[in-house]
């Protein structure tokens, strides 16, 4: 099993107790961080998140903080890591992540970088015969890479978030279909690969698993992302969990590789670094491991049972995503004004175990959140501002059916404003963030 193992990132063995408490865990950083300096390793910052198996900056910068060892890293690099990588016959090639739309943080939406997408590219010409049929469960980018090229296999891309399928303009070397696994099955031809890049949390990584198994055929391959150690409490024993699991599906462990995958860090990411007040990673620092299945026998085992989910509407001004909260129709005068949850708006985690995200009514792909009583009038305010069709106050009396009063129409207008400060305000940092991090430049070929 994978617990009993020795671990292993780039070659370097991680020799610590499991860290399945927070106490074992940050016991495990603290040791990982101290070895670093003990090997003489890199000082800068970006070099040493990036040398650890998977730990958040922020918990490196605690434990650099707890050990007085900050002033040992040099943050400042000033590097740009805006151009393109330069291939071997000195011409760029780029995938067409522009036309990709911004990561939500609602999605748990991060996209495989350069390295990632070639080492897998590899995997698919390996692991599927020529005019196979090769699923993708997530990956976008991965997907606009292999349709790119000259490949004979068939590709299709599942995903969940209407956007990204909305964006692809696919032809007879690929098809995307809109479906959330969690929640939906599949109906797919048979394939000789897939692979599956979940969200890091158990039920998900389950529920891509279970999808992937549907359209295996015996000897099939499935590549499947997972967290590694240094991600949170209990990774380790989640992941044992998982190839125990998959044993009933029919699916065996061929190999495990740690360390492989790598990620563009998403803008909703980049944020919560600065909300934190944490010295935000230049390079791609979020890496995990890729586990390869083989189908060897019958699926015995259940289907993963989703929990219920909150339903969001999503309203896009150009490159910048804002989602509300469906809290039931209602035709009532409610106040649309938004109630700050954090400190400069910006949530500063993307953990799942921040308590805080419970309470979100508003919430904007640069992972700024928000309270709000009145969802369905801020949806009203978001369409007038969205079609341009009119005075915004008149489209909320319609939907009321009645007169708003002096200070109803005060907070309206003081809504509508604020809003438009918060959308300009993220148009520049998705400028911003898309030139010196969304770069994923691929051989596709």
């Amino acid at each position: 099993m994978i617990g009993s193992q020795a671990n292993y990132v780039h070659g370097q063995s991680w020799m610590c107790p499991l860290p399945d408490t927070d106490l074992n865990y940050r016991d495990c950083v603290d040791r990982w961080v101290r070895d670093r300096f003990a090997e003489a390793g890199p000082r800068t910052w970006d070099d040493l998140v990036r040398s650890l198996p998977g730990v958040d900056p922020t918990e490196v910068l605690d434990s650099l903080r707890r050990h007085n060892l900050s002033a040992c890293v040099e943050f400042d690099q000033r590097k740009d890591v805006s151009c393109p990588r330069v291939m071997e016959d000195g011409r760029p090639q780029a995938c067409g992540v522009a036309s990709l739309p911004t990561p939500h943080p609602l999605d748990y939406c991060w996209w495989f970088d350069a390295d990632t997408i070639n080492v897998i590219v590899s995997s698919v010409r390996q692991f599927s015969p020529l005019k196979s049929h090769v699923v993708l469960l997530g990956a976008p980018t991965l997907f606009d890479a292999l349709t790119k090229g000259t490949d004979t296999r068939r590709f299709s891309l599942i995903d969940s978030d209407p956007l990204v399928v909305g964006r692809f303009r696919c032809g007879l070397s690929g098809s995307v279909v809109l479906a959330d696994v969690l929640h939906q099955e599949v109906d797919l031809e048979p394939a000789e690969l897939i692979v599956a890049d979940p969200p890091w949390y158990p039920l998900e990584t389950q529920a891509f698993l279970w999808t992937a198994r549907q359209v295996c055929t015996p000897g099939s391959s499935v590549l499947v992302s997972v967290p590694p150690e240094g991600t949170r409490p209990g990774v380790t024993a989640e992941l044992d969990r998982l190839v125990g699991w998959a044993s009933t599906l029919g699916l065996e462990v061929d190999d495990y590789l740690r360390g492989v995958v790598s990620y563009v860090s998403p803008l909703f990411e980049q944020n919560a670094f600065l909300a934190a007040s944490v010295p935000p990673p230049q390079a791609a620092w979020r890496r995990g491991d890729l586990i390869r299945f083989r189908c060897v026998g019958s699926c015995t085992g259940e289907r993963p049972k989703a929990t219920s989910f909150n339903r969001w509407h999503e309203r896009v001004f150009d490159d910048v995503r804002i989602r509300v909260r469906d809290n039931g129709p209602s035709r009532e005068w409610r106040a649309p004004t938004l109630s700050t949850l954090a400190h400069s708006d910006v949530l500063p985690t993307v953990s799942r175990r921040d308590s805080r995200r419970d309470l979100v009514d508003v919430w904007t792909c640069g992972n700024r959140v928000y309270r709000c009583r009145g969802t369905e009038i801020l949806l009203l305010i978001l369409d007038a501002m969205a079609f341009d069709d009119g005075d915004t106050v008149e489209r909320v009396e319609r939907c009321i059916g009645r007169p708003l009063t002096p200070d109803e129409a005060l907070q309206v207008d003081g809504t509508e404003e604020r809003l438009r400060g918060i959308i300009e305000a993220e148009s520049a940092e998705v400028s911003n963030w898309r030139e010196r991090h969304a770069r994923v430049d691929v051989v596709t070929s």
